[in-house]
């Protein structure tokens, strides 16, 4: 199975032939959701084209649902929940990524909502409010 970073960028090509294998490979790396959702959001915020991190964090937003997200587990939840509000604030380079985490946050939101809720979420928005 190849990388996620290697296919992402096919994910995006104009050739049919490798978007078709890219989208195959992530339908395959969707399996493991408590990899496979980390390890998006890791290249959400580090890959160094702004574009490739907006289309991690897009693809991270319609990969999450209420299925997917008990499967990840509770430290992963913890940890994806975290990243995503550090990702907000630390993405000063790209507006369209950082709205693309907003979308994903705010999509975690209600199904976290559903699930026990998402403790830090409403202190961490008055606090930018503020700031």
């Amino acid at each position: 199975m190849a990388r996620l970073a290697e296919v992402i960028p096919q994910f995006l090509s104009p050739d049919n032939g490798a978007r078709q294998a890219a989208e195959q490979q992530l339908a395959q790396q969707r399996a493991n959701p408590s990899v496979f959702m980390p390890e998006l959001l890791q290249l959400a915020r580090t890959f160094p084209e702004p574009h490739l991190r907006q289309t991690a964090a897009v693809l991270l937003r319609k990969s999450l649902d209420a299925s997917v997200w008990p499967a990840i587990g509770a430290p992963g939840q913890t940890s994806i929940k975290a990243g995503l509000l550090d990702g907000v604030v630390a993405e000063t380079q790209d507006p369209k990524t950082r709205r693309a985490l907003a979308d994903t946050i705010s999509k975690l939101a209600g199904i976290a909502s559903a699930s026990g809720g998402w403790a830090d979420l409403l202190p961490f928005v008055f606090k930018l409010a503020i700031d």
